[in-house]
């Protein structure tokens, strides 16, 4: 079972999340993940996610029922996903794929589950609610006395799945929404940097242009480009050299516990 587990993040990490590539600010959501799914504390989980965009199956669920997690997954999907479909299914069509159906599909803000969870996480997805503060109250009548909710999110994106994005949040402000709900910050980290921003930026650039342009141009980007923003970065600095109380994330996570 623990080598079906591995296959399946590698899957997750090069299939979905490319994350060797164009959005290496994954590898914490996935660490993330398997740290969380082998707490002790943590028997019962909802994993809120968009299993339509693969479909129908959770990407996550396989990590926690691996380890022994009772693991509830919701479908948040909004009424315009089922006109998009499952665009992203080709992603996940791969023997090592562990197939998890979703267990229900709900509207986000107005959770209604009838039971209880140690724990609740929100893997890139809080950007495609458009209240927040109706979300984390929702999780915080789900979870169990000192129950844990994690929200990871992108802090550098395209708009995407239009016209379901709404916002990109620092981790201050979520912080501040979790907070003012009674849910203490437990972890707070951080992933990416200005170079990593570069590299997502001309992978994402490159997307608009014409098959065959998009080709020579990418080809360019690997053995060339690529290569010299690596070579820039290995010469940056930790921190901004001309701006303090200044970095520039591509992703954050956050660890709540309720009150």
């Amino acid at each position: 079972m623990k080598n079906n587990i591995r296959n399946h993040i590698e899957i997750l990490r090069q299939n979905v999340f490319e994350i060797n590539t164009k959005w290496p600010q994954f590898e914490l959501l996935l660490k993330d993940a398997e740290e969380l799914s082998q707490r002790k504390d943590i028997n019962t989980v909802c994993g809120i996610e968009r299993t339509l965009l693969y479909g129908g199956y959770s990407l996550f669920g396989p990590l926690f029922e691996g380890n022994s997690k009772n693991y509830f997954c919701v479908d948040s999907s909004p009424i315009s996903a089922d006109e998009r479909g499952a665009y992203c299914k080709n992603r996940i069509l791969h023997d090592d794929f562990i197939k998890k159906k979703m267990d229900i599909r709900q509207k986000i803000e107005e959770l209604n589950l009838n039971r209880k969870f140690d724990l609740i996480i929100i893997p890139n997805l809080v950007h495609h609610v458009f209240d927040q503060n109706k979300l984390i109250k929702s999780c915080y009548e789900l979870l169990n006395h000192k129950g844990k909710l994690y929200i990871f999110e992108p802090t550098l994106r395209e708009l995407h799945q239009i016209p379901n994005d709404y916002l990109r949040w620092t981790p201050f402000g979520l912080n501040a929404i979790a907070e003012s709900n009674n849910f203490n910050l437990i972890c707070q980290k951080e992933t990416g940097n200005a170079f990593d921003a570069l590299r997502y930026s001309w992978y994402q650039a490159i997307e608009y242009l014409e098959k065959n342009d998009r080709s020579e141009i990418q080809n360019w980007l690997e053995k060339e480009h690529i290569p010299f923003i690596e070579k820039l970065e290995k010469k940056s600095q930790k921190s901004n050299q001309l701006r303090k109380f200044t970095r520039f994330p591509t992703a954050f996570s956050c660890l709540y516990e309720k009150l």
